[in-house]
């Protein structure tokens, strides 16, 4: 992986990314739908290159997205998942729509 070689560990790279990403989403209210982007891709970063527990982090990835995200499992994210470029992943997540409580209250 790219990443891992350019910041040699897991730990460095999400430090960076969520600096990058605070810069660029500045002063924006929580929740935002690009911090939420931004963390889902670093989660998959994380359980993908974790020796320890990847499938429990595999299994908590996918049920912390279905909780999230409306439409997660549907075939066309399983195939981002697969194939999408880390930056493109992101940009793709952020254009899914996520679960709203006051619409099922």
């Amino acid at each position: 992986n790219t990443n891992m070689r350019m910041f040699g560990s897991v730990d460095l790279l999400v430090q960076v990314k969520i600096s990058e990403m605070n810069v660029e989403i500045g002063d924006a209210p929580k929740p935002n739908i690009s911090r939420l982007a931004t963390t889902c891709d670093l989660f998959d970063k994380v359980a993908a290159t974790s020796e320890a527990n990847y499938v429990a982090l595999s299994l908590l990835r996918d049920e912390l997205y279905g909780a999230i995200y409306e439409g997660y499992g549907d075939s066309d994210l399983e195939e981002l998942h697969r194939s999408a470029p880390s930056l493109k992943r992101a940009k793709q997540l952020s254009s899914f729509t996520p679960f709203q409580a006051d619409r099922y209250a």
